[in-house]
């Protein structure tokens, strides 16, 4: 059995959430439903931060729990760690996304 050290929130997410602390050179295996992944880890990643799963080009959306949670500021490669230092938020209108 796989010893899962990271999940995946929703399939359309481009990061995954590790579990426990990486270091650069690890293979996280990520988890969704019954699909696992193994991302081969580029940087440290600290424990509950994300890990992306694909490289994320400059000024494209950055997505978890299937929503936008930022833009990327910088080209981040796969395997590295996603955080306040490489996304940044961008303005979103709620009343147009309110059903």
């Amino acid at each position: 059995m796989k010893k899962i050290n990271a999940i995946i929130i929703n399939e359309k997410d481009n990061v995954a959430t590790v579990l426990n602390s990486i270091k650069a050179g690890e293979i996280v295996i990520c988890k969704h439903l019954s699909v696992y992944e193994e991302i081969p880890s580029v940087t440290d990643i600290p424990p509950y931060n994300k890990i992306s799963r694909e490289t994320i080009n400059k000024d494209s959306l950055v997505m978890k729990y299937g929503e936008i949670i930022g833009k990327a500021t910088e080209n981040i490669p796969k395997g590295s760690l996603v955080s306040d230092k490489n996304i940044m938020s961008i303005p979103r209108s709620y009343d147009e996304e309110m059903l």
